[in-house]
């Protein structure tokens, strides 16, 4: 708690860094489409809601755990943009707690569907990049989101007829990471 109280409002915001990264990916800050905000996954009536609605696709990203019985109900597969790199960096901040870790080799993101574990279903594609030294703690998911935007434009057609290719070079590792501590924050390997 610490670390979410103390330090993040002074680590640097890099709105101007922000910018410049939706902008070199070709996107924008703001919907360009039509999307229904959920308040809530745990929101009574939403399956109800999903089904109406009939989706052939649901993405999330960010999201609080979804209980089981959401997912099994749901009535189309569910993706999620996460920011890291499965199974070896489950949880949040998966790019800081790699470079934490001093394995830059593994700062990315992954695309996969959502089971009723914490980011352990099946891996639709991961992409490994660097970010620049200007970037910090608030600029790693910006750039992993952009990516995994990227990922899903890519693989959207093989999601939707089911025909995945077999991913390579996933980590054998297995860890589920959350917030910083301060100290971890502070005096650690990664800022």
């Amino acid at each position: 708690m610490l670390f979410l109280v103390v330090a993040i409002p002074f680590i640097p915001t890099r709105k101007k860094r922000i910018t410049e990264i939706i902008q070199q990916n070709g996107y924008s800050a703001k919907f360009e489409f039509e999307a229904k905000n959920i308040t809530s996954v745990h929101k009574e009536g939403l399956i109800t809601e999903l089904v109406e609605l009939n989706p052939d696709l649901i993405i999330v990203n960010g999201t609080r755990i979804l209980k089981k019985q959401f997912i099994e109900k749901c009535p189309c597969p569910i993706v999620n943009i996460h920011v890291g790199i499965t199974p070896k960096y489950r949880g949040i901040h998966g790019g800081f707690w790699a470079l934490y870790e001093k394995d830059i080799e593994n700062f990315g993101v992954t695309l996969h569907f959502v089971d009723a574990g914490i980011d352990t279903g099946k891996i639709i594609a991961q992409k490994r990049f660097k970010p620049i030294t200007t970037d910090n703690y608030n600029t790693y998911p910006i750039l992993q989101y952009c990516e995994g935007l990227s990922l899903l434009e890519s693989h959207l057609t093989d999601i939707l007829e089911e025909k995945l290719p077999t991913i390579e070079n996933i980590p054998q590792e297995s860890h589920l990471y959350y917030h910083p501590t301060l100290g971890e924050y502070l005096f650690g390997k990664a800022k």
